[in-house]
């Protein structure tokens, strides 16, 4: 059986807010204890369901809130303060709080962490507006992860590990929290008669209330392409044509599995690209046979024509990482294109590509690279003739 491998070029995919496992078996007693929480949350105006897992074995309790898109901001905001009630709802039943989850169509919000009851309402207003854009879909959490995954670390879920049976239930004082970096993901709707870049314009105007760290994650902008930005604010619709170029390139790649592509900023700006492409025709071949196969499909081209573009688009630093079929060893075949400022290294293994490569990147590369005469320049180690 053909062994599925994924096309990489250092990247993570960040993906989109998931929905938190129920807790099993939930007990009904715990529910219960819940339900004057919850009557209060479905007084609210706009809120159409409201579920409560709750788990006295597993100790852990999880709020779910579905919304209707005609909710209001003022009642938007009204829910988001009884949302940050809930860690103290569950402590009073001596239940650890997972973040809760509010639900707008295909959206979800649980950016709760470190939140003032302000703050809160800024950032859920914002949501609500972003899922108001056209986006297919717009997911904010919290993350620490590289790559943003979102990641569950509310004061709820730290102090499960602590939550030991009490004497009895009481009202804990809620400790405020440093405010974790905001993840923000966006599926962006096909772009058939112009319905994305009306998505993006309508992100791109909308007023972001800030946070000091974030990150962004983008589908949607060509094939089986996810992008990642490490920055708090939305990047702009001319960086998200730029990219949406880099992942044309690869539409047809033999194969094609997915691309990943992630711009980093401090304290280095690098972009990163990978790209996962099961080509049938490089199945099980032997490495010199899989160098020779590879040299002569699409997918070399397209390595040509993303190092053209990069260099046309003036990146500073990047790594281009393509994965594509087993080889008779069972090891992937992978090609890593490395360019740090005036410097191009490529993988050793494939010295025919590697050598290929460089002079690819050594006719086509942004003239500012070689600006500086007091810099060594090298392509694969050696220096570069008259650099």
């Amino acid at each position: 059986m053909r062994r599925v491998v994924t096309l990489a070029a250092s990247l993570l995919l960040a993906a989109t807010v998931g929905g938190c496992a129920q807790a099993e078996p939930v007990s009904p007693a715990a529910v219960g204890a819940f339900d004057t929480y919850t009557d209060s949350i479905r007084a609210i105006s706009g809120v159409e369901k409201v579920t409560v897992d709750a788990s006295r074995q597993q100790g852990r309790a999880h709020l779910s809130v579905t919304v209707s898109a005609q909710i209001g901001a003022a009642e938007l905001s009204e829910l988001g303060s009884r949302a940050l009630e809930f860690n103290d709802e569950a402590q009073h039943q001596n239940l650890a709080a997972s973040p809760p989850q509010i639900h707008l169509g295909n959206s979800t919000y649980s950016y709760f962490e470190g939140l003032g009851p302000e703050e809160l309402r800024e950032q859920l207003e914002y949501w609500r507006e972003l899922c108001n854009s056209g986006a297919v879909r717009v997911n904010f959490s919290a993350y620490r992860a590289r790559g943003g995954e979102p990641t569950e670390t509310t004061a709820g879920t730290r102090q499960h590990a602590e939550a030991a049976p009490d004497t009895a239930p009481r009202r804990h004082a809620r400790v405020a929290q440093p405010q974790p970096p905001r993840y923000i993901g966006v599926k962006l709707p096909d772009q058939a008669n112009g319905q994305q870049q009306d998505a993006i314009r309508a992100i791109e105007r909308t007023r972001d209330p800030g946070v000091q760290k974030g990150q962004w994650g983008v589908v949607g902008l060509a094939p089986q392409m996810r992008v990642d930005y490490v920055t708090p604010e939305f990047p702009g619709a001319d960086a998200l044509a730029a990219d949406a170029r880099i992942g044309k390139l690869f539409a047809d790649a033999p194969g094609l599995a997915s691309i990943q592509l992630r711009h980093t900023g401090e304290p280095v700006a690098k972009t990163e690209l990978q790209v996962f492409a099961f080509d049938p025709d490089m199945d099980a071949l032997q490495p010199e046979a899989a160098q020779q196969a590879f040299a002569e499909s699409t997918a070399s081209g397209m390595i040509d024509d993303t190092i053209r573009l990069l260099e046309k688009l003036g990146v500073g630093n990047y790594t281009l990482q393509i994965v594509s079929s087993p080889m008779s060893s069972g090891e992937n075949f992978s090609l890593v294109v490395d360019v740090d400022d005036c410097h191009f290294n490529s993988s050793d293994e494939w010295d025919a590509l590697r050598d290929h490569y460089g002079d690819t990147w050594l006719q086509h590369a942004h003239p500012s690279r070689f600006q500086d005469a007091s810099k060594t320049c090298l392509v694969n180690g050696e220096p570069v003739p008259g650099h």
